[in-house]
């Protein structure tokens, strides 16, 4: 079995991992999240992101990200911690853990969304309407397709 931290990515590797997946015609699938305390939708939905795509990458939210979003107790796990966890189900192919800015509109993802020019970029529908604006715009930027998630009830 593959060490599961081989699939835990820096910034540098996004190009390559990008132009390997444009000359073999596969198509990049992207989510972001904090998966903190992972449970079973965190799980169904991991599952069906992957049928979106050929290569699932997940913009991993950082520590400092939670305590600016979610409040000083959050996250409950490091990110190091995080990223382990989701780089152990089959369905991730590639882990990067976060490291821009935190903008006033609360996006740190811009320069690794671009860097991986995703095909599906894929997010929750329960986010607020100014957050799936943001995505909205941010998807047709690159030409990527915008794809919500239904969470279960």
């Amino acid at each position: 079995m593959k060490d599961p931290r081989t699939k835990i990515i820096s910034y540098k590797d996004l190009t390559k991992i990008r132009k390997v997946a444009k000359r073999e015609n596969k198509k990049i699938v992207f989510l972001t999240g904090f998966f903190d305390l992972f449970h079973a939708g965190h799980a169904a939905m991991l599952s069906w992101a992957k049928t979106q795509g050929d290569i699932l990458f997940i913009g991993l939210g950082p520590d400092k990200a939670a305590r600016a979003w979610k409040g000083e107790r959050s996250p409950l796990y490091s990110e190091n911690d995080r990223a382990y966890i989701l780089a152990c189900h089959q369905s991730v192919d590639y882990i990067l853990i976060l490291r821009e800015p935190i903008t006033p509109d609360k996006v740190n993802f811009r320069r690794a969304f671009k860097l991986i020019s995703q095909d599906v970029f894929l997010a929750v529908n329960t986010d607020n309407p100014d957050m799936q604006k943001i995505r909205r715009r941010m998807a047709k930027d690159v030409g990527a397709k915008l794809k919500l998630f239904d969470p279960f009830p």
